[in-house]
């Protein structure tokens, strides 16, 4: 593709038009819509190698009370106390995108 083009991949989130999207790339676009959510349950398991499952939408956990909303990205939302929902957070950078998953650990119990 020609080089410097944009292609938009949701409402307000573009990509260069040669950049080559992993498997986790949903997991990076739910993170920039979200940045204060949390990729969970079978989205976490699925990252961390521990599911052959391909969930069709992406897990995410928000604090009790908050509810996102996007009409193209449609995230399974899951709402958690403050305590359980800041507990075994993990950083990865996926597609130079920060993204919090819950770690391997959390995930297990949460399951």
């Amino acid at each position: 593709m020609e080089s410097g083009k944009l292609v938009r991949t949701a409402r307000g989130l573009y990509v260069a038009a040669d950049f080559e999207l992993t498997e986790h790339h949903s997991l990076a676009e739910a993170a920039k819509r979200w940045p204060q959510a949390v990729i969970c349950l079978l989205s976490a398991l699925q990252f961390h190698e521990l599911s052959l499952e391909l969930p069709s939408e992406v897990w995410i956990a928000v604090p009790r009370g908050h509810s996102p909303r996007s009409r193209e990205l449609r995230p399974r939302v899951v709402q958690l106390s403050d305590e359980t929902f800041s507990a075994g957070v993990e950083t990865h950078m996926i597609e130079g995108v920060s993204v919090k998953i819950y770690s391997v650990a959390k995930t297990v119990a949460d399951e």
